[in-house]
């Protein structure tokens, strides 16, 4: 995925599909494969960066950026925030039903 590819989708989209990296991450884990949930950690910081330090406007970009330091602070296993990937997930999960009703599902 290119930062511009990721440019075109809506924010809601966006939520999403960092949302269901997270999740693959948390599947990976309860399964014991760090290294694969590692990646999607790893994947799911990289699409934050593209919306939080991309082109999104000026009142989103605080929240997004919030939102890549919680998910860097999971891939690095810091705790700083004491954001669970559960919790995390739980967050962003509203934003695929939105997603749904902007494609009319």
């Amino acid at each position: 995925m290119t930062a511009e590819r990721w440019a075109t989708f809506s924010l809601a989209t966006q939520l999403m599909n960092i949302e269901s990296e997270l999740a693959r991450a948390e599947s990976l884990q309860a399964k014991n494969d760090q290294q694969h949930a590692q990646s999607c950690l790893f994947r799911a910081l990289e699409l934050a960066s593209f919306s939080a330090f991309g082109g999104a406007p000026a009142k989103q970009r605080k929240e997004l950026r919030r939102l890549y330091e919680v998910i860097a602070d999971l891939s690095q296993n810091t705790s700083e925030y004491g954001v669970s990937l559960s919790q995390l997930r739980q967050l962003l999960q509203p934003f695929a039903k939105l997603v749904a009703l902007e494609r009319g599902v």
